[in-house]
This record gives C-alpha cells, sequence and structure tokens, in this order.
C-alpha cells in the first residue's frame, strides 16, 4: 500500500505525530492520577500528614513518570526497526563517507 500510493507514508507520519503531540500534551496538563478508595489511616509518605478520605492519590513522581517513559521510549523496536529499514535506500558503499559495516 505504501509503495503504491506516494503520499501514504506522509500522511501517516503527520497523523502518527499530531496524535503523539496531542497525548504528550494532554498528559502534561492532565498528569495521571491514581483513583481508589483511600483507607481512613492513610498517611502521605513525603509530609507525614494523613490523607483526606476519598482524595486522589498521584501516582508516581514526575521524575519517576519521566524514567518511565524515556525505558519505555528505548526498549520500543519500532524506532531500531524504521532506522533498519530506511537508511538503506539512503546509503552507498561507493560514497566518499565511510559506512559502519
Amino acid at each position: 500500500m505504501i509503495a503504491g500510493v506516494p503520499g501514504a507514508l506522509a500522511t501517516l507520519t503527520i497523523v502518527g505525530s499530531v496524535y503523539l503531540l496531542w497525548l504528550g500534551v494532554t498528559t502534561l496538563f492532565n498528569p495521571p492520577t491514581l483513583h481508589g478508595v483511600v483507607p481512613d489511616q492513610a498517611v502521605d509518605a513525603a509530609s507525614g500528614e494523613p490523607i483526606a478520605s476519598g482524595a486522589s492519590v498521584r501516582a508516581t513522581t514526575p521524575a519517576r513518570q519521566f524514567w518511565t517513559g524515556a525505558g519505555i521510549s528505548g526498549l520500543n523496536p519500532k524506532a531500531l526497526l524504521t532506522y533498519v529499514v530506511l537508511l538503506p535506500q539512503f546509503t552507498s558503499v561507493d560514497n566518499t563517507w565511510p559506512m559502519m559495516i
């Protein structure tokens, strides 16, 4: 399909990037929270103050969310597969620049 329709890859790329931007912006403005029942005697680990019953509790710290996202993105094989699939089309052994082989 991609070879038969020249604009298909560009369209998929644009739609995918807009979707990822939308996910990122909505996550920044509405960080994930852990919704559930908070026990009556629950205490905030950071401040030591009691947590109100029925309160919304943050799932993780921002640093932990960053490293979780970086780990998931780093282990995603799609980026490596895209590199392996697209790079040979634009490289040539006859170029003056050395290639890592």
